[in-house]
């Protein structure tokens, strides 16, 4: 922890447990910093994310908790509206709590993105292509909802054979590739419902995670963490965020403005996109339309079109902070700071990381969450947030 504090000034930790190994007892990781942290003033967080805590032996049916595709196939990722599911993690984060009762609070990681952005984005297996989630009890709920689930479905099954066919290169529809994209959601206007109801689904699950923890004490303190990819090409999932709607149930909110390395995942996700939504423009209109609508110049942006694709400019950082913080003006927003997140190394230097961390103040930021991971951190580039974040302390 000494270590930590010679680089940057800190007053939290948010330490990721290893839920796959614990076992209902005291985290030794957490109990071997409870003192220290506290002789310091450091508060100390819990974080949950989705990879670690997925279904497990600890279910009755741990596969009836799993997501389902448009086709009917299982997905490795936990529906959220299923009740055995989500009892099961309100019940974990009770008792991870409640065995360590020096914790200040905790931040979920929710990186889950509806059908719409499924479909735009594609993915490992896992983050794949396939829309979902037409489990029993989405169906469900659908249905009480008052969308007809058949034509949901089929709608999408349509969708993904547009989006699969023109990923895969094959020849564009005769009559265009957006006006037969648009040509669906007008025959099938199900699938934008369903896409609704996954966020509302999503909301709903995270204001209960809230309401459990309070429920314990209402002194202990939730944020959630927003992905990077809303903020760089996912306009969809950005739709989906609403952060009003957020802030009925988040006491923070953590940015992931990660600027060097959403370069590179930012012409990732343009080549998708320049291939299947966009197909039947030039890449460059693409860009452009994408560069409008989330609210940016080209000044903000790299050139996605070279070879090694360089960071974002520190006005990025700036002006996501500020929309977010406009959005949200009674709740503490942080700026998510990624240093040293693999594909972004080549453009982090300590200049760089100074003028990204001053953006985000700059933006109205409360406070600099430096992240993902500590380990991934060079200490040049720690010292050189650090030193920004002193100033404003």
């Amino acid at each position: 922890m000494d270590e930590i504090l010679e680089r940057a000034p800190v007053n939290a930790l948010i330490v990721f447990p290893n839920w796959k190994a614990w076992d209902g007892g005291a985290d030794p990781l957490f109990r071997a910093l409870e003192k220290p942290a506290a002789e310091r003033g450091i508060r100390l967080f819990f974080q949950m994310g989705e990879r670690a805590w997925q279904p497990s032996s600890g279910l009755a049916s741990p596969s009836g908790a799993l997501m389902v595709d448009c086709h009917g196939r299982r997905l490795r990722e936990g529906c959220l509206s299923r009740g055995e599911w989500i009892d099961f993690q309100m019940a974990g984060v009770e008792n991870f709590l409640r065995e360590h009762p020096f914790l200040a609070g905790g931040m979920f990681m929710h990186e889950r993105r509806g059908p719409v952005s499924a479909l735009l984005g594609g993915g490992s297996e896992e983050r794949s292509r396939r829309p979902y989630c037409f489990c029993e009890s989405c169906r469900a709920r659908g249905a009480e909802e008052g969308i007809d689930v058949r034509r949901a479905r089929e709608g999408f099954q349509r969708l993904y054979e547009l989006f699969e066919a023109s990923a895969r290169g094959g020849d564009l529809p005769a009559e265009g590739w957006f006006v037969t994209f648009w040509r669906i959601l007008v025959q099938f206007p199900e699938v934008l419902a369903w896409e609704r109801l996954f966020y509302d689904t999503l909301h709903d699950y995270r204001a209960g995670l809230t309401g459990s923890i309070k429920a314990l004490d209402v002194n202990y303190r939730v944020g959630y963490h927003v992905q990077n990819h809303t903020m760089l090409m996912d306009f969809a999932w950005r739709a989906g965020d609403e952060p009003e709607r957020i802030a009925a149930y988040a006491d923070w909110i953590k940015l992931s403005v990660y600027p060097a390395v959403s370069g590179t995942r930012g012409k990732g996700r343009l080549r998708k996109l320049n291939r299947t939504l966009f197909a039947d423009v030039p890449d460059e209109t693409g860009r452009d339309f994408l560069r409008g609508i989330m609210g940016r110049e080209a000044a903000d942006e790299p050139d996605w079109f070279a070879d090694d694709v360089p960071g974002f400019a520190p006005s990025w950082v700036r002006k996501e902070v500020a929309r977010w913080k406009k959005a949200l003006p009674d709740k503490p927003v942080y700026s998510g700071l990624g240093i040293g997140v693999p594909g972004g190394e080549k453009a982090e230097t300590p200049g760089y990381i100074t003028a990204c961390t001053q953006a985000g103040y700059e933006g109205g930021a409360d406070g600099t969450l430096l992240s993902r991971n500590y380990g991934e951190m060079r200490p040049e580039l720690l010292k050189a947030a650090g030193a920004v974040i002193q100033n404003h302390q």
